[in-house]
């Protein structure tokens, strides 16, 4: 019996409909299905797509007009990996993926609406002159609060982890700044220490950078920006940031 692939999809997220989503059909084919709800100037989106390479393979992903960067559902359910792909052989086990894609979604992509919905905190003047300065002596600061040894392979993890128990801990959501600079210290520093790699100050831009990391011509990471970005949107991860660095520099 050939798999309702279509029907299937259609038949499991009409659940998305009571979030306000709706099925886009312009833009879906017989291989990528987008729903999408618009909530002021913001137009949000499910994404479902099979595989070009995969067979019988599908995935979701979420993004906004504002983000347009995808967040893949796999990537909220850890275990699957970044960009997972899910495998199915027939249409139970294509409803069962797919049902378990929606209710992440719902579980962790609808309250992820919200939060990237709020502006990204502007950074308050002088902190990032700050971060340059005394860079040491905050990363310190950091590592004695938490316990964290800086070559520690765990350590970004770690870093990701306490920012977002303290987003969601703090009703208010007002940022930490204190503690962003701490962290952005550390992090500047496990990028210096263990990939190599140096400070510099960007005048023209007021901001620390570290850069020419792990030999890489023109690499550039800003810390306190990327730990910023983590506070609004947790899937703005520091570990991938890291991987991507770490692989470019051993090819």
């Amino acid at each position: 019996m050939p798999i309702k692939i279509r029907d299937t999809i259609i038949e499991a997220l009409a659940k998305l409909n009571s979030y306000g989503f709706t099925l886009n059909k312009q833009q879906s084919s017989s291989k990528i299905w987008i729903f999408s709800r618009t909530r002021g100037e913001i137009i949000e989106y499910v994404t479902f797509d099979l595989s070009n390479h995969f067979p019988n393979s599908i995935r979701a992903s979420i993004n906004t007009s504002k983000q347009l960067k995808a967040v893949y559902v796999s990537e909220m359910i850890k275990e699957k990996g970044e960009t997972g792909w899910w495998t199915f052989s027939d249409s139970d086990s294509l409803r069962l993926i797919v049902n378990e894609l929606l209710e992440a979604i719902i579980q962790y992509g609808i309250p992820w609406f919200d939060r990237v919905a709020k502006p990204i905190p502007q950074i308050p003047e002088g902190f990032s002159k700050d971060l340059f300065l005394n860079r040491e002596e905050l990363a310190d600061k950091f590592k004695e609060r938490y316990n964290i040894i800086l070559t520690d392979d765990t350590a970004l993890w770690k870093i990701e982890e306490i920012m977002e128990g303290l987003y969601r801990d703090n009703p208010t959501k007002i940022v930490d700044w204190d503690l962003v600079l701490e962290a952005s210290a550390f992090y500047g520093e496990f990028i210096r220490v263990t990939l190599g790699a140096s400070w510099k100050w960007h005048e023209e831009v007021g901001i620390a950078a570290i850069v020419n990391i792990a030999g890489i011509e023109n690499s550039v990471v800003s810390p306190i920006i990327s730990l910023i970005r983590l506070w609004w949107n947790p899937f703005e991860k520091l570990t991938s940031r890291y991987r991507v660095l770490k692989e470019l520099g051993n090819a």
